[in-house]
């Protein structure tokens, strides 16, 4: 057995995700034991503040008002697109017009998957992968092997570019796409691809896919990243169900912290598990005491939300939710196949920090990222000690993210490891908020796009001030987030090249940030996915749709790419 399995016994890292009904006191209570390190670490130039609650507040405040901030003192010109293009051909500016053109007519993208089973039956599938391959993967992809991707991992890191790489051979499986208002200033998500589950086999598959994208990281860029979705690891409807659990354990707790103060004593332990206790399953008062004393680690008389999830098997977990419930939910086929979901990941973790290679570990919907947190928490304890190996994502158009983020920040400082996240605003918008008001719950994504623009820059914002024992990849295709950040930076002398901070943008898009952010020795990264042509298919059909429904911001693309256009010919002329 893998260690993993013996390591997720006790649920040790799941505060991010219990804590989500409960997360404005325990960020508060928790960020206070934040502090940053008396000894320097080498990437950063100064100390920073630590993440009190009364700098929590002051970054909730900067960051409404971050657009004033950056318009006082932009750091970088991102206008100045003859630098920005100046590794790209005349031809390669052209096709980016050309595929940005077609992803705007909408009849042509809806239709995308038929044109090109039509293309395929006329002209044979030799020639019309041809013709996919000298265009839109040409153009959104790195290349078809790791042979393949190396040329443009070499090109990139002549610019100062990195990568992250992701096979992306997806299923051609139906995946919502956002709304345009979302998405016209969200255009950022950098997950390439989604998988069917059909059955375990494919399961262990994919780790093998997983472990061969490592080596391509380790091979080609090993400055870079390897991306990872857990749902390929485990049957989807495991990962749900072991998320109700932690969320049902999360509303308990919050149940039984009848004060809000983050901690329960003995009499409301009690008090409230005899009125939860099903009729069938009554436990008394020393076996009620036994239990809570288990669970007071540290003997002082109270469980705090530590002490809670510390203690907790997947086993434990059920059979505490079945006397609460009266639902005895955890089968033996469901701990075998947990146990092979954990030994997986663990799998695939342990390959990466062998090879010494970076993991992003991508967001998936809110019903699958309790138990995903629960994972990447417990990864990062084991991974993270020396260096940031493992990196969790955070979607910041949910309402709860930021509380999450601080959680796992005060974690991470606790407990000794380096914390690491990729921030992301979000790429599940429509289905959440169907999913939510189908189920009669409170939708979890923030209600305006102003709400998600302030919540993400605040994720940005606290980070950098706890960046020396954290790392965090700004993934975004926002211009006013990217200046946000490197403002920020600046404020907090936090060195561009050392100092931990990384800006993530899909290959293909946002050229104009990610190239400038290269070129003055920011760590700028592209999201490189690669695959035979065939199977990229679906990715490359999602990503034409994206575009479609982005146009606001892939407006401004075309505008940058136009200017750079009519810039060479007008100097070809004579006239520049």
């Amino acid at each position: 057995m893998f260690p993993v399995v013996k390591t997720f016994r006790p649920v040790q890292n799941t505060v991010g995700t219990l804590l989500r009904s409960t997360a404005a006191i325990q960020a508060a209570r928790l960020s206070r034991s934040l502090h940053l390190s008396e000894k320097k670490q080498q990437h950063v130039k100064a100390t920073r503040p630590t993440l009190s609650s009364g700098s929590v507040q002051a970054g909730v405040g900067s960051a409404r008002h971050e657009d004033k901030e950056v318009t006082k003192k932009l750091l970088i010109n991102f206008d100045n697109v003859e630098k920005a293009f100046s590794d790209k051909t005349t031809f390669e500016i052209v096709r980016a017009l050309a595929v940005f053109k077609i992803c705007g007519i909408k009849a042509v993208v809806r239709n995308a998957d038929k044109l090109y089973s039509l293309a395929s039956s006329v002209l044979g599938q030799s020639l019309a992968n041809t013709l996919v391959r000298n265009t839109f993967f040409a153009h959104f992809c790195a290349g078809e092997s790791e042979d393949g991707v190396r040329p443009t991992a070499i090109r990139l890191r002549k610019a100062g570019v990195g990568g992250i790489l992701d096979y992306a051979a997806e299923s051609d499986v139906e995946e919502e796409v956002p709304s345009n208002a979302m998405l016209n200033s969200m255009a950022t998500e950098t997950q390439a691809r989604l998988y069917d589950y059909n059955n375990e086999d494919e399961c262990d598959r994919n780790v093998r896919i997983f472990q061969q994208c490592i080596d391509a990281v380790h091979n080609v860029t090993p400055e870079g990243f390897a991306a990872v979705k857990v749902t390929a690891l485990g049957n989807p409807k495991l990962l749900e169900h072991m998320s109700d659990i932690l969320s049902e354990l999360r509303s308990t707790f919050k149940e039984f912290d009848s004060q809000g103060v983050g901690s329960v004593n003995f009499e409301q332990f009690e008090s409230k598990m005899k009125v939860q206790q099903s009729e069938d399953l009554q436990l008394s008062s020393q076996q009620l005491r036994s239990i809570f004393d288990l669970f007071d680690s540290d003997k002082d008389g109270v469980i705090n939300y530590l002490d809670w999830e510390k203690k907790f098997s997947w086993s434990d977990m059920a059979a505490f939710r079945g006397i609460m419930t009266k639902d005895s939910i955890w089968t033996d086929e469901d701990k075998t196949m947990a146990d092979r979901l954990f030994e997986r990941v663990s799998i695939v973790a342990d390959y990466a920090a062998k090879k010494d290679v970076r993991l992003m570990i991508d967001a998936e919907h809110t019903y699958f990222q309790p138990v995903i947190d629960h994972l990447v928490l417990d990864l990062q304890k084991r991974y993270n000690k020396a260096s940031p190996i493992i990196f969790n994502t955070y979607q910041c158009y949910l309402k709860d993210s930021y509380e999450r983020l601080v959680t796992d920040l005060a974690r991470a400082e606790r407990e000794g490891y380096f914390f690491a996240a990729k921030l992301v605003r979000g790429a599940y918008l429509v289905i959440e908020r169907e999913r939510a008001k189908a189920k009669g719950y409170a939708s979890p994504i923030h209600d305006t796009i102003a709400d998600t623009h302030t919540n993400y820059h605040k994720c940005v914002d606290t980070v950098l001030q706890n960046i020396e024992r954290s790392s965090v990849m700004v993934a975004s295709h926002n211009q006013k987030s990217i200046e946000f950040t490197v403002e920020k930076m600046s404020s907090y002398n936090i060195d561009p090249e050392n100092g931990g901070v990384y800006f993530g943008q899909l290959l293909g898009m946002a050229d104009h940030l990610s190239f400038t952010l290269g070129y003055k020795k920011y760590k700028a990264y592209k999201y490189l996915p690669y695959g035979p042509v065939d199977e990229v298919i679906p990715y490359l059909v999602r990503r034409a749709q994206e575009n479609s429904d982005i146009m606001g911001g892939v407006g401004n693309e075309m505008k940058v790419l136009k200017k750079e256009l009519q810039r060479r010919l007008l100097r070809a002329v004579g006239i520049a």
